[in-house]
């Protein structure tokens, strides 16, 4: 009797081909595009409301106690995510 179905594995054309770096990379971008959009709306959003008439800062006005570490942490996670980017391309 014949084979009604057969299994064949799709043209590797059709398959993208995404490995655990590249993964990983795309994920520390996102992370730290995040965090720096975030860091910088609240940024903005205190210095707005601190510079109305009667309200109080809601965070400390030491920029470096503050901010920095926030804006310092997602350049890292960008930084490491261009560098594994470039590894990736160097194995190519």
């Amino acid at each position: 009797m014949a084979q009604l179905y057969t299994m064949h594995a799709p043209p590797t054309f059709l398959m993208k081909h995404t490995t655990s770096m590249s993964k990983v990379s795309n994920q520390l971008l996102v992370i730290g595009l995040i965090l720096v959009v975030v860091t910088f709306g609240l940024n903005i959003y205190n210095n707005a409301t601190a510079a109305a008439g009667q309200s109080e800062a809601w965070f400390s006005t030491n920029w470096w106690a503050r901010w920095f570490p926030l804006y310092g942490t997602g350049g890292a996670l960008m930084l490491a995510s261009a560098v594994l980017r470039r590894m990736r391309k160097e194995r190519e």
